[in-house]
């Protein structure tokens, strides 16, 4: 029941169709444009947190490997449910 629900929300947002938003989703979804944000962010911890700057990025970094390991190994691996992007059933139709 949950898989089909995420297949008709996943084809829902999908079916639109918008040549706008397909190139703000694919220009989002790369990685070289966060580096300004993450540049930006590491300014700010640096001009507030000048003592203390080491410790947060070592506990950013920290959360960050946390974050990705719980979510393959407590979620993903656990579940075993392809992303329906990744699911052949809907393929070549998005």
């Amino acid at each position: 029941m949950l898989e089909h629900l995420d297949k008709q929300i996943f084809m829902l947002v999908n079916s639109a169709n918008s040549p706008f938003w397909d190139e703000v989703m694919y220009a989002i979804s790369g990685r070289v444009i966060w580096i300004p944000l993450y540049l930006a962010i590491l300014i700010c911890i640096w001009f507030n947190n000048k003592k203390k700057f080491h410790v947060i990025i070592i506990f950013i970094a920290l959360a960050a490997i946390f974050a990705d390991q719980s979510s393959v190994h407590l979620f993903k691996n656990v579940f075993h449910r392809l992303r329906p992007c990744h699911d052949p059933e809907l393929e070549g139709m998005v």
